[in-house]
C-alpha cells in the first residue's frame, strides 16, 4: 500500500508542476515577456500557390495567418452570368509593425465585367489597424475559373475572406472601365 501512495503522490506532484509551468508560460506570453513564434510557425489557413490554388467554398469564411513576404492563391469556378464578390477584411495584429499586403482576382483576359462597389485589385498599408476591401467579377461569358492572388510583406497579417456568388442577368458590358492585366498573369 505504502509503495502506491509514494507512485500516487510523485504522480500528483508531477501533474501540479506540469500545470503551473504550463499556465506560467501562457501569462509570459500574454504579458509580452517571451517573443512571439517566428512568422513562419504562426501561418495557418489554405495555403495555395500558382501551381495548386487553394479551391475555396463559397459559403465558408476563412481566417487566415500570413507570415512576412508570402503569397497565397485561391481559386473560384464563376458560372455563366454569375459574380464573385469576395471580401476582405485583413489586420495586423502587432502594434508598430507595418504590413502590407495587395490582393487581386484575375485573369483579366478574356475581360470580366466590372460589379459597382468592386475592384479587381487591392493595396492594403496596415500598422495596427484593420482594413476591409470588397473585390469582384462578374462573368459574361462560360463559366471558368477566377483567381484570388494575396501577396504579403512586412508584419504578419490575419486575413479573413468571406465570398458571395450569385447569378445576375444585369452585368455590365465588359470593358466600360479600363482593365490591366495583373503583373501575375
Amino acid at each position: 500500500m505504502k509503495k502506491h501512495s509514494f507512485y500516487l503522490s510523485r504522480y500528483l506532484f508531477a501533474s501540479v508542476v506540469a500545470l503551473l509551468l504550463t499556465s506560467c508560460a501562457e501569462v509570459q506570453r500574454d504579458m509580452g515577456l517571451v517573443d512571439d513564434p517566428p512568422d513562419i510557425q504562426q501561418r495557418s489557413g489554405p495555403t495555395g500557390n500558382e501551381d495548386k490554388p487553394a479551391i475555396l467554398d463559397p459559403f465558408k469564411k476563412y481566417d487566415l495567418v500570413m507570415a512576412g513576404d508570402e503569397c497565397r492563391v485561391f481559386q473560384m469556378k464563376v458560372p455563366e452570368k454569375w459574380f464573385w464578390k469576395v471580401r476582405l477584411t485583413v489586420v495586423s495584429p502587432k502594434e508598430n509593425k507595418k504590413g502590407r499586403m495587395t490582393a487581386e482576382l484575375g485573369p483579366l483576359s478574356p475581360p470580366w465585367s466590372e460589379l459597382p462597389g468592386c475592384d479587381f485589385k487591392k493595396d492594403f498599408n496596415l500598422t495596427h489597424e484593420g482594413i476591409q476591401a470588397v473585390l469582384g467579377v462578374g462573368n459574361p461569358g462560360e463559366a471558368r475559373l477566377a483567381f484570388l492572388r494575396l501577396c504579403q510583406k512586412g508584419s504578419t497579417l490575419n486575413v479573413t475572406i468571406e465570398s458571395q456568388v450569385s447569378s445576375t442577368g444585369k452585368l455590365m458590358v465588359p470593358g466600360e472601365k479600363e482593365m490591366k492585366s495583373p503583373s501575375w498573369e
